[in-house]
């Protein structure tokens, strides 16, 4: 009897230990981290190194650099998904920001853009999902019918999905589902990411 209960503890306690263990996670796994707003690491160490080499006049110093990145338009004229390669200045790392921004930029005047006040609340890259908050202002500005609503949509989930190497983005505004007069998603309900009849430009 006092065997069986020694036992007992004994896997008890190594159990509790391994749950403490289990839950940590750190950035070198990625299965979450926060983008602060729309910032991705391209790497653990470069990131460490960020951290511990910067003094505090070079964290007030923005940092660009040109990064490669693929877009998705929907021309409506055609009806098409088309995609192309465009080189963009990403600054302190903000990826996210800057591929909104470049769909705010007509590639010709038959392709659908955001809203130049469309802007961007927060993003958070959780194992295969991008999360990115919008302001009110990206759905009051849009004003578009159902298909084209969709298809700017469309747009951006497979312009944020590719770059970031995910297969669904969450949607919400501030803070709150997607809700517009065409499309409702329900709680943590996300955007696939579909790249069938997409054709280069």
């Amino acid at each position: 009897m006092k065997r069986k209960a020694i036992s007992l503890l004994l896997l008890i306690s190594i159990s509790i230990s391994l749950l403490g263990c289990g839950n940590k996670t750190t950035k070198d796994n990625k299965t979450s981290s926060n983008i602060d707003p729309f910032v991705i690491e391209t790497s653990t160490k470069d990131s460490k190194t960020d951290n511990t080499n910067s003094s505090i006049e070079d964290s007030n110093d923005p940092k660009t650099k040109t990064q490669t990145v693929r877009l998705y338009t929907y021309n409506c004229l055609d009806d098409k998904m088309t995609y192309y390669n465009e080189t963009l200045k990403v600054t302190d790392g903000a990826l996210v920001k800057a591929i909104v921004n470049a769909l705010k930029t007509e590639k010709n005047s038959d392709t659908l853009t955001l809203s130049s006040k469309v802007t961007v609340n927060s993003a958070k890259l959780e194992n295969d999902t991008l999360s990115v908050d919008f302001g009110d202002n990206f759905i009051n500005t849009m004003n578009l019918g159902s298909t084209s609503e969709l298809m700017l949509l469309k747009s951006l989930v497979n312009s944020l999905g590719y770059n970031f190497g995910v297969s669904k983005v969450y949607i919400t505004v501030n803070g709150d589902n997607y809700s517009s007069g065409h499309i409702y998603k329900d709680e943590r309900e996300t955007f696939s990411v579909n790249y069938d009849n997409c054709v280069e430009y």
